[in-house]
C-alpha cells in the first residue's frame, strides 16, 4: 500500500477492544503498529520519507505508548529503542541541514 501512494500518516478512529468507552481514540498506522508490537512495521513507518512524528524524546506520544506498553521490569528496547533513535537520528540530521543553509 505505501508503495502504491497510502498516506503514513494517515489518522483513523480506534475503538479500544474494552468496550468501556464510546468515544474513539485518533491513531495513526505507526500507533497501530506500536499496540500490536508489530516491530517490522513500526521499522517500515519509522523510516517512510514522509514520516511525521514529533522529534521530542519527552513528548513523543508514539515513544511513551512504546515505553507504557513494554512489560515492567524489561528493558527498553525494541519498538521503544527504535523510536527513539528515529527521533535521536532525524533530530541530528535537521541540525546538519540547517548548519549548511
Amino acid at each position: 500500500a505505501l508503495t502504491e501512494g497510502a498516506n503514513v500518516n494517515r489518522q483513523v478512529d480506534y475503538f479500544p477492544e474494552d468496550g468501556y468507552d464510546d468515544d474513539p481514540e485518533v491513531i495513526t498506522p505507526l500507533i497501530h503498529a506500536i499496540i500490536s508490537g508489530d516491530i517490522d512495521m513500526v521499522e517500515l513507518l519509522l523510516y517512510h520519507p514522509d514520516m511525521d512524528i514529533e522529534l521530542n524524546l519527552d513528548t513523543n506520544k508514539e515513544l511513551a505508548l512504546a515505553e507504557n506498553l513494554t512489560p515492567e521490569g524489561e528493558d527498553q528496547n525494541g519498538i521503544p529503542f527504535m523510536i527513539e533513535d528515529y527521533i535521536v537520528t532525524k533530530k541530528e540530521k535537521k541540525r546538519i541541514q540547517f548548519m549548511y543553509m
